[in-house]
């Protein structure tokens, strides 16, 4: 590789490439038609022209443009297009201008690769040079921007110093133009624009600025350019960082506004607390009074009376029944306390019609819960789902359960490619959520449409923490059997409830398995006809022996 050529490359591989720069320099078109229709002259000039792009853009816009740059390699590109552009100095070329000669200035680009007394040569001869109304646009790198500032400025070996904005802009303002702008251009799209991130202050802002300067002139250029002057452009740092800091004031005076509610109920508990410890100690104090009176009872030798007494058996069943109340009320309020902590679903309000939730005819649906290993609810989870995909419903797996969420086996999925084409991914949504774990994690559900499917419950009672978070938080219970069913609604679950089953479909893709004969009956003496034999207290046995002496006998 040659000097000539080395800079070509070099600008290729850190400026970004032709059709990139054409677009990027789509911002100035705005300037340039006014110009044209106020009557200035189509002459422009491109100092310090590189491959061309700038040149082609005033071309194609209706300019007469011509280019002058040092380097062959960058005027190979420029002569290839047929382009106007030639091997001169920049300050000669512009010295070499009639006055009032030209309707553009520009360079893009170059101020930064020279000393600050040459800038201040190009922006008070290109005053000289522009016509009436004409322009002066220098666009460089921005040193605002601090990843430009601190690394990527000192790619290029051959720059000098970066030109601040506010200092170009004085040169112009020193100059004599009637009109300045700053322009700060080609910043990078921010996700949250009215939240930036501290990465976005950093790194985000405009990485290049232009200086874009107009002669005094016509008021049919000048009115023509102002809403170019006027449009808003790129942000700087400062704006990034202002905007940043409202919002982390924002979010600081909701944790406080959230502090002082929760030192309020912390408050409020704690005068509950002492209400119900001075009723404690009064009817505590009454239960020993009694206690008192039945030991009395007892020591007058009257315990027959007493056991008897219709009257001390309904105050004996009234104090249990306090102590269960009490026990009952303070796991309530635990409860409630955990849920207004813990909670990430709204509550649902069953005190009102719900809203109607409009699902798309075959709905996203997210099932979570395992899948990938033998469990029989990790089977459930991966049959549902393949049944779903065989109606065509969009379905994606989520491997969790009870303690929290867990990555599946890659084994298993690299044997289940449909299983694992089933992997959620970032920034996925669903149109309703179903779960099926151990234990039954529902609080932190989304609010879309949760539920639980294909759920299985074998005891006749049902804790009442489950039943308590199943109605805060479900609209929808699919189970397997009307037993759980009646189970579920016995036990005080208010939840919609469907009686599904589960499906065998799979069954058929077991492979089948010879089983092994069952023994057959042997010849005994004590019997006439064939019987089962064993060893064992019972030696033999034959029909009408009853129900249990088989099982004896075989066991």
């Amino acid at each position: 590789m040659t000097e000539t050529t080395f800079y070509h490359a070099f600008e290729a591989a850190f400026r970004g490439s032709r059709s990139e720069i054409m677009g990027r320099l789509e911002v100035y078109l705005p300037f340039l038609a006014p110009l044209l229709d106020a009557g200035l002259p189509r002459t422009a000039l491109d100092l310090g022209c590189g491959r061309g792009e700038w040149l082609e853009t005033l071309q194609n816009a209706g300019f007469a443009a011509y280019g002058v740059d040092l380097d062959e390699g960058m005027l190979a590109d420029c002569r290839a297009a047929a382009l106007s552009a030639e091997n001169r100095d920049a300050i000669e070329a512009l010295a070499a201008a009639e006055a009032g000669s030209l309707s553009v200035v520009s360079a893009f680009h170059l101020i930064e690769h020279l000393p600050f007394d040459t800038v201040r040569t190009i922006v008070d001869d290109a005053l000289r040079a522009l016509a009436p109304g004409g322009l002066l646009i220098l666009e460089t790198p921005n040193p605002e921007n601090i990843e430009v500032g601190t690394v990527t400025f000192h790619n290029d070996s051959t720059h000098v110093a970066p030109v601040p904005p506010n200092v170009l802009k004085f040169l112009a303002e020193h100059a004599g133009y009637d009109r300045i702008a700053i322009l700060r251009l080609n910043a990078a799209p921010l996700q949250t624009p009215d939240a930036p991130s501290l990465s976005d202050v950093l790194y985000k802002a405009s990485p290049d600025y232009a200086l874009v300067a107009q002669k005094g002139g016509s008021d049919a250029a000048l009115d023509g350019t102002g809403p170019a002057f006027d449009a808003a452009y790129g942000p700087s740092t400062r704006d990034l960082a202002e905007v940043h800091d409202a919002a982390q004031r924002d979010l600081l005076q909701m944790a406080e506004t959230t502090r002082r509610e929760l030192e309020q109920q912390t408050a409020a508990m704690a005068a509950e607390r002492a209400a119900f410890r001075a009723e404690t100690e009064r009817l505590d104090g009454r239960i020993a009074a009694l206690q008192v009176e039945i030991d009395w009872l007892k020591k007058s030798k009257k315990t027959r009376f007493y056991y008897r007494s219709k009257k001390i058996r309904k105050l004996d069943k009234k104090i249990t029944r306090w102590f269960i109340d009490r026990r009952e009320a303070r796991r309530a309020r635990k409860e409630a306390a955990r849920r207004a902590a813990n909670r990430v679903t709204g509550q649902v309000d069953r005190t009102r019609p719900w809203a109607p939730v409009q699902l798309q005819e075959k709905p996203r649906w997210r099932i979570e819960g395992p899948f990938d290993s033998t469990y029989s609810l990790a089977l459930v989870n991966r049959e549902f789902a393949r049944a779903l995909a065989r109606k065509g419903v969009e379905v994606t797996l989520k491997s969790s359960e009870g303690p929290g969420d867990f990555d599946p086996d890659p084994a298993f999925l690299e044997a289940n490619p449909d299983l694992a084409a089933m992997q959620p991914r970032p920034g996925g949504k669903a149109d309703l959520v179903s779960r099926n774990m151990y234990p039954p994690r529902v609080e932190d559900m989304p609010d879309t449409l949760p539920g639980l499917h294909s759920y299985a419950w074998e005891e006749t009672g049902f804790p009442r923490e489950f039943v308590t978070r199943f109605n805060d938080t479900l609209r929808f219970l699919t189970v397997t059997s009307e037993h759980v069913k009646k189970i579920m609604i016995d036990n005080g679950v208010y939840v919609p409830l469907y009686s599904v089953g589960n499906g065998v479909d799979h069954f058929e893709t077991v492979p089948s398995a010879p089983l092994p004969d069952l023994p057959k009956p042997e010849p005994c003496s004590c019997m006439s006809r064939p019987a089962f034999h064993a060893r064992g207290p019972m030696r033999c046995w034959r029909p009408g022996h009853g129900p249990l002496r088989p099982l004896k006998t075989w066991f």
